[in-house]
């Protein structure tokens, strides 16, 4: 006898948290996103930003009360150091004197069984389910998003390191900068290379003059978006292609250690960066090749993720993965 899930009977919930949005959907077992929104959201480490996603998800689930009842199981994809297997988040919406599990908190707040996992790590999961991934038993997924983030897939299981926190790709020193990164240090890659640091850079930029599409919502104060850099390169900025090719270079570098390092079967690149295409692409394709070792690195493929709402998708998957005990 064979059994299947009736995909009509139980769905799940993906929470998918950015910098200044959150991307909730209900998906299928299959993988299949039946509703999705987005809200903005700015994150922060404080119980009011912890209150305002759970009431961001709950206004979410209320637009549709029949959904509820078949919702199982969900998961939020959080940034940062995340033990998933036993849902503390020690970079967002974490305090020294808080003993009490995220997940668990989430779940109360929702009313619905509640897992989390790096956000990074569930985009690594969908693609390797859904995406290019399929085709490789090794990879290494790269999110080039606000912040630089890696997940590792080895013979079709995640790489999680002792205590669950391996892919901090971003954290790795590398500049002699003296700038702070969101993680207390000085020096990290994503001081240089993030879609924060370019933002930063282009009010850097400004400042001394340059000229650039985003100059007047620049001068005004209000802060740069991820959609903001998109549109510019998409407008051909010349200050934003130049930004995102040095970006582009140093990357290119980083992945080049990788390849030397791990000689995976290829290389995925996905978050909001990776919609800026050739203007990061070229030049990281460059940087690999120059500063890799070409044994290593010639059979290696290198590609973007074509998976759209792949944050949503990943933790519909682990969702469903957590409730069947998968």
């Amino acid at each position: 006898m064979i059994y299947g899930i009736d995909v009509e009977t139980v769905s799940f919930l993906g929470v998918d948290t950015k910098t200044n949005m959150t991307s909730i959907g209900i998906t299928t077992a299959r993988g299949e996103i039946i509703r999705k929104a987005d809200y903005p959201l700015v994150y922060e480490n404080s119980a009011h930003a912890l209150a305002r996603l759970i009431e961001t998800v709950n206004t979410f689930l209320d637009e549709d009360p029949d959904a509820r009842k078949h919702i199982v199981f969900a998961n939020f994809n959080i940034s940062g150091r995340v033990n998933s297997e036993i849902g503390y988040s020690y970079s967002l919406f974490n305090s020294e004197d808080d003993s009490r599990p995220l997940a668990e908190t989430l779940s109360e707040g929702i009313g619905i069984p509640c897992s989390i996992e790096n956000d990074t790590r569930a985009m690594a999961i969908c693609e390797n389910a859904l995406g290019a991934g399929r085709q490789f038993s090794t990879f290494i997924f790269i999110n080039a998003s606000s912040g630089i983030g890696m997940s590792q897939i080895s013979e079709g299981r995640v790489f999680r390191g002792r205590d669950g926190y391996a892919g901090e790709l971003g954290h790795t020193n590398m500049y002699n900068n003296n700038i702070i990164c969101q993680c207390g240090k000085k020096g990290c890659m994503e001081t240089e290379v993030s879609g924060r640091a370019i933002c930063r850079k282009v009010v850097e930029r400004v400042a001394k003059g340059d000229k650039t599409i985003l100059a007047e919502r620049v001068k005004s104060g209000i802060p740069l978006s991820e959609n903001d850099i998109i549109d510019a390169a998409a407008h051909e900025d010349p200050l934003i292609i130049d930004l995102l090719g040095k970006a582009g270079d140093e990357l290119g570098k980083v992945i080049a250690n990788l390849i030397n390092i791990f000689n995976p079967e290829a290389i995925i690149i996905g978050g909001f960066l990776a919609q800026t295409g050739k203007y990061l692409l070229e030049p990281m394709l460059y940087g690999v090749t120059k500063y890799s070792l070409s044994k290593l690195s010639k059979n290696v493929t290198i590609r973007y993720s074509d998976i759209q709402d792949s944050g949503i998708l990943g933790a519909g998957l682990i969702a469903c993965s957590k409730y069947f005990n998968l």
